[in-house]
């Protein structure tokens, strides 16, 4: 299953995400035409609303990111 992410902040090389609980550590983080842009390396936040940390492949610009889970 495709989930999509909803970018929050690009800085550097890392993005942060929010996620779904379904998500763990280390999954491919793809952009839209399903590219590999990065991957998870931290899970952060709250139970109910987490955020994940991913650390980019590349820089990029970008609004929408998904993981399979």
């Amino acid at each position: 299953m495709r989930y999509q992410c909803r970018v929050v902040h690009i800085k550097n090389n890392e993005m942060l995400i929010r996620i779904d609980n379904c998500i763990k550590m280390h999954e491919n983080v793809y952009s839209d035409d399903g590219k590999n842009v990065g991957k998870i390396i931290k899970i952060l936040g709250p139970v109910r609303n987490p955020y994940a940390l991913v650390r980019l492949r590349e820089k990029i610009d970008i609004k929408d990111v998904y993981v399979r889970c």
